[in-house]
């Protein structure tokens, strides 16, 4: 009896202990969960900061590719362009270059090694690269802007192109060294961090356990002078359960002693701001080029496009594709030459007038503003006239029959052109047609015009909308296999009087 008193005089410091070392437990556990998450936040992070910057090398070869291209022949002002496009390019690539080096020296603190240093050294020698990009950039500038001969502007040119080159085999030797031992760093690491969090829940559980058993220890120990000798047996070998389960409780807490715990700690204890880095490692910042964010400038182009389809659709409805003459009076006869050129300019004025005013409306009502004006004007006015050769011919070819087609083609064009929606995301079978209609190269011609031409880009898509005009030029020819059968269907349709 006197052994359990001395017992339950002791309990209350017993389980005030066990609390205490309850929540080390559970804080431990937390800071080791919060370790693992910035471990895996980082590693994406990291992931994803280099897949950036291997695609502004992708986008700054391709400038410098049109430099090399254009800088022989393109005038000064487009020359200008594109280098401004560098620039940005530039200024872009260094903030990710940034933005990565924030998320490798995280990852140094956590895991200092061999491998991590290396890869902080090599995003500063990309950083190295870039600003010599930039200088490179502001001599050829400068040159542009001075009118220096072509030969040192080449020259110049030479040397963004061995930059870049450089710059480019620094990120190969960056993502190998992330691959092949960074990310096997993390993974040990995060392998670590696990068994420690299993080890916690494991202590956590047997403390919840423990402090049931004590708590029926003190209430039985007020009744100690009523126990029998067999009762008082009982709470002793209890009491033994109870020290097997605290020394078994002391090898499972050895770990929170040992180093990887002390590392974890001394990472926030050193710096105050490492827990805010921690918790937001890469700050994103989105800078719009020109006006394309906008709704209304990316749909721009693809209603342009069809107000001047369906514009050219209804003349071909409201103005007649015949020559009608009274039959009192008498003119020349005229050949097919005559009549199609003839009829196809009276259409074209027609057209180009509706054009006309819808450029005005735009500019001035809407308020559209293209990077290139002149880009703008000459892509509407090329579209007006293919649009109105391909309508017009279907008529001349097929009569009212042509006005079906042209519907049928502007459904086709609706869909399958990518002017609302990405080509990716329409069915196969439409997506495969694009190619073949008109809308497409227009909408990208549109497109050019309005976020900054890219010469090779926007005068091929101005070829390919010309072939189209040339082709139906070539086929108006075909109208004489089809004037007997379709002088019979006019005859016909005529005579049911619909």
């Amino acid at each position: 009896q006197k052994y359990l008193q001395t017992v339950q005089k002791d309990i209350p410091k017993i389980s005030s202990q066990i609390t205490n070392l309850q929540q080390v437990v559970s804080h431990g556990r937390a800071l080791t969960q919060s370790t693992k998450e910035t471990l895996r936040s980082s590693r994406n992070d990291l992931s994803s900061g280099l897949n950036d910057l291997q695609s502004d090398n992708n986008q700054m070869r391709s400038l410098i590719s049109s430099l090399g291209s254009n800088g022989s022949s393109s005038g000064r002002s487009l020359l200008g362009s594109e280098i401004k496009q560098l620039e940005t390019l530039n200024a872009n690539t260094l903030d990710h270059i940034n933005n990565a080096l924030r998320v490798a020296d995280v990852l140094n603190n956590i895991l200092p090694n061999n491998q991590t240093v290396s890869l902080i050294k090599g995003l500063s020698n990309a950083k190295k690269e870039i600003h010599q990009q930039q200088r490179n950039l502001a001599a050829l500038k400068s040159a542009n802007q001075s009118g220096s001969s072509k030969k040192s502007i080449n020259s110049l040119i030479n040397r963004l192109n061995k930059t870049a080159n450089a710059f480019g085999n620094s990120l190969d030797d960056i993502g190998s060294t992330f691959n092949n031992t960074v990310n096997q760093g993390i993974d040990s690491l995060s392998d670590t961090l696990d068994t420690q969090l299993n080890g916690n829940d494991q202590v956590l559980e047997s403390l919840r356990s423990l402090i049931p058993q004590l708590n029926t220890l003190t209430a039985g120990g007020k009744a100690i002078s009523k126990l029998s000798v067999s009762q008082v047996n009982r709470i002793k070998t209890r009491l033994n359960g109870i020290e097997d389960k605290l020394n078994d409780l002391n090898d499972k807490t050895k770990f929170i002693n040992e180093d990887n715990l002390n590392k974890l700690i001394n990472v926030l204890g050193e710096n105050p701001k490492v827990s805010n880095l921690l918790a937001s490692p890469i700050t994103l910042r989105q800078k719009p080029l020109y006006n394309m964010q906008l709704f209304g400038y990316g749909v721009t182009p693809f209603y342009t496009t069809l107000s001047m389809w369906v514009g050219v659709l209804l003349l071909t409805t409201i103005v007649s594709w015949r020559y009608i003459i009274p039959k009192d009076e008498r003119v020349p006869k005229s050949n097919m030459v005559q009549k199609y050129i003839g009829k196809l300019l009276l259409y074209l004025t027609l057209s180009m007038t509706q054009t006309t005013f819808t450029m005005l409306g735009e500019m001035l009502i809407i308020g559209l503003r293209p990077r290139s004006l002149l880009a703008m004007l000459a892509t509407a006015y090329l579209a007006t006239i293919v649009f109105t050769i391909i309508m017009f011919t279907f008529v001349y070819m097929f009569g009212n029959v042509g006005k079906v087609f042209s519907v049928l083609m502007m459904i086709a064009q609706l869909f399958g052109t990518g002017g609302v929606y990405p080509l990716e995301l329409i069915p196969n079978h439409l997506a495969a047609l694009a190619p073949f209609l008109p809308f497409t190269y227009t909408i990208q011609a549109f497109r050019e015009a309005i976020a900054g031409p890219i010469p090779s880009v926007y005068w091929q898509a101005m070829l390919s909308l010309a072939a189209f005009g040339a082709l139906f030029l070539l086929i108006a020819p075909l109208r004489r296999v089809f004037a007997k059968p379709l002088s019979k269907m006019e005859k016909g349709f005529h005579k049911s009087q619909l």
